[in-house]
């Protein structure tokens, strides 16, 4: 495995892990403060945010990557 690789799968672990930790910290306080079912909805609501955070930044990244081709072009 290149060094780059290497490097990067070890960021994205440490992200990956990061992220599930503060999931699972808003999980239990909204359980704690508001009941399961209102955690439930709110773990949801959570995860179709991230999703879309997620979809809006590889269109940027996309946009980005298509401006670089037409320069080069």
């Amino acid at each position: 495995m290149y060094e780059h690789e290497s490097f990067f799968n070890s960021d994205y672990e440490e992200q990956t892990y990061q992220a599930e930790r503060e999931l699972n910290g808003f999980i239990k306080a909204v359980r704690e403060l508001f009941g399961p079912e209102l955690a439930r909805t709110a773990t949801e609501d959570w995860l179709e945010e991230s999703e879309l955070t997620s979809a809006r930044l590889a269109s940027r990244l996309d946009a980005t990557q298509n401006r670089q081709r037409s320069v080069a072009a």
